[in-house]
């Protein structure tokens, strides 16, 4: 089965219920001098310091939502080695390149979206997060470009923008259809029973 990576856990009540062989993604931003957890900016919420310290070696996705906090991040996060970063400035993937950190950055694809993987700028970096904007499903030939150019790919669930449960089964359905597998899928929590029982990833 794929990584099952559960969507916007952004406090320790929320942390504490995942399974141990399960992902998070998290919203990561600064509020008064402070790295926080919220998704939505101006508001005061969990601190960063504090939730890392109960993360063990979880795969765990930061959505970086403030521009300028990387370098306070890898402070923070130190030995930790299951960390990723999305939804970077190419400022801060340069950053991270240059530090040699390239492998821990996700490089988001998506009808908006999209980048030449035979530069040499992104050979280092091994994740793909492929969204689901305006129903864009995940293709054979793109699968194939990504797995060519040796990226590991995390799709997005249909309920992380707002579709209902057919909409899952459809895209399940259409993956299984195209015998298209996927490394990871990041999903709300209740629809990873649906995606285990559905999704035929033998």
């Amino acid at each position: 089965m794929p990584l099952f990576i559960n969507h916007r856990i952004n406090n320790l009540v929320d942390l504490k219920k995942i399974k141990i062989d399960e992902g998070i993604e998290t919203d990561v931003r600064d509020f008064e001098n402070d790295i926080i957890l919220s998704h939505d900016p101006y508001k005061n919420s969990e601190k960063f310091k504090k939730f890392i310290k109960y993360l063990d070696n979880k795969f765990t996705i930061l959505n970086i939502k403030s521009y300028g906090i990387i370098k306070d991040i890898l402070k923070l996060i130190k030995r930790k080695k299951n960390f990723f970063f999305l939804d970077l400035h190419f400022s801060e993937i340069d950053y991270l390149i240059k530090k040699d950190l390239g492998e821990k950055i996700i490089l988001r694809f998506s009808i908006y979206e999209k980048f030449d993987l035979k530069k040499k700028y992104f050979r280092k970096i091994k994740w793909i997060w492929y969204d689901f904007f305006k129903n864009k499903y995940l293709t054979k030939k793109e699968i194939i470009y990504f797995k060519k150019h040796k990226k590991k790919i995390c799709i997005v669930s249909p309920e992380l923008l707002n579709k209902g449960k057919k909409n899952i089964i459809k895209y399940i359905d259409y993956l299984n259809k195209n015998d298209i597998k996927v490394d990871a899928v990041c999903c709300k929590n209740e629809s990873i029973i649906l995606w285990k029982k559905l999704y035929k990833f033998k």
